[in-house]
């Protein structure tokens, strides 16, 4: 999933949620120092950020979350021009992600 990605790169990431532990088999794939942001396991997936985001879309979830005026201010100023060129890296891992889904033959009764 993170093939032709570089081995640190910057996604949005709009949550305060965290994967604290993995599973039992699950494979580490990206950290930050927020805490593990994907993993993986057999075959499924699993990542914190956004890597389907792109500027558009995190400004919709912006504009659109229940968020105190200060807090919105403070996300927005983010969004630099600067930083959302940076997360377009990110966008490979969702593009390797649909080409996996493409890809994978799921077998009945089998989920690995």
């Amino acid at each position: 999933m993170f093939a032709d990605t570089s081995s640190s790169f910057t996604a949005f990431q709009t949550h305060s949620d965290r994967v604290a532990e993995l599973p039992a088999g699950a494979v580490e794939l990206a950290r930050n120092e927020y805490g593990i942001q994907a993993f993986r396991l057999g075959t499924r997936y699993g990542v914190q950020f956004h890597p389907e985001y792109d500027r558009e879309t995190a400004e919709w979830v912006i504009g659109n979350k229940d968020l105190t005026d200060e807090r919105r201010e403070a996300v927005t100023a983010t969004m630099t021009g600067e930083s959302v060129t940076a997360a377009q890296e990110a966008t490979t891992v969702f593009d390797n992600f649909l080409e996996l889904v493409a890809t994978h033959q799921q077998r009945p009764g089998r989920y690995d």
